[in-house]
């Protein structure tokens, strides 16, 4: 993760691996625990749209993490 946010990475390797799959990765757990929290709580679906939100606000970090990766990686074209 270090090489991905310094840009050491190929563009190419960033993008797909780190941003895509890692996008993904991120998409198919956050669904997970919103459904978690659907089922498991039997909460209403007012309050499964808020615990929608907040688990997408956790994996902002994640998805700035991904813009600054690939913008540091744009020179490093192989």
């Amino acid at each position: 993760m270090k090489k991905y946010w310094k840009g050491d990475e190929p563009l190419g390797k960033t993008f797909w691996y780190a941003c895509v799959l890692g996008s993904l990765a991120t998409a198919l757990s956050g669904a997970a625990l919103a459904f978690l929290a659907g089922y498991l709580l039997h909460v209403s679906s007012s309050q499964l749209a808020l615990v929608t939100l907040l688990i997408l606000l956790l994996f902002n970090p994640y998805y700035i993490f991904c813009w600054v990766a690939i913008w540091r990686s744009s020179n490093n074209i192989q």
